[in-house]
């Protein structure tokens, strides 16, 4: 699916939103007129950024943690649609995957504000939720087929 993605971020619009870009600028100092200004940022760092994504059937956003170990934690979602099978997760995941970054994991609450569509999410591996492991169990074994004796 072609999608389109920004972020209020300045740091991931500099990286284009890769996570060794953001991870080289996040760990350098700040310097002006080539004299440094800043002590060299701390290896552990987090941004927060609003996600805009359009795809073929509207657009979403997501508030979401980037954080300097490659997780990004979903803290709010808009839906395109009020529609368990919208793309949103999907977009953000994939482009997740393939800029660096881990699959996105939304916290509790954003779960539980939309638990049908986060656990279908959840079940297809689109997202990844400590949450939902400790509550639905091993999602391997959730939707593995049914075995038959012979």
């Amino acid at each position: 699916m072609d999608f389109e993605i920004t972020f209020t971020d300045v740091t991931l619009l500099e990286s284009n939103g890769e996570f060794n870009g953001v991870s080289e600028i996040m760990q350098k100092p700040i310097k002006i007129a080539g004299k440094i200004i800043s002590n060299p940022p701390s290896k552990d760092w987090n941004i927060k950024s609003t996600i805009t994504i359009m795809h073929s059937l509207g657009f979403c956003a997501f508030v979401c943690d980037f954080k300097s170990d490659g997780s990004i934690i979903i803290t709010s979602h808009y839906p395109s649609a009020k529609d368990i099978y919208i793309v949103d997760a999907r977009c953000l995941s994939a482009w997740a995957n393939a800029y660096g970054w881990k699959t996105p994991e939304p916290t509790q609450s954003v779960i539980d504000s939309w638990r049908e569509f986060w656990n279908m999410q959840w079940e297809t591996h689109i997202i990844d939720s400590s949450y939902l492991s400790k509550i639905m169990g091993d999602r391997d074994k959730n939707n593995s087929p049914v075995e038959q004796d012979d």
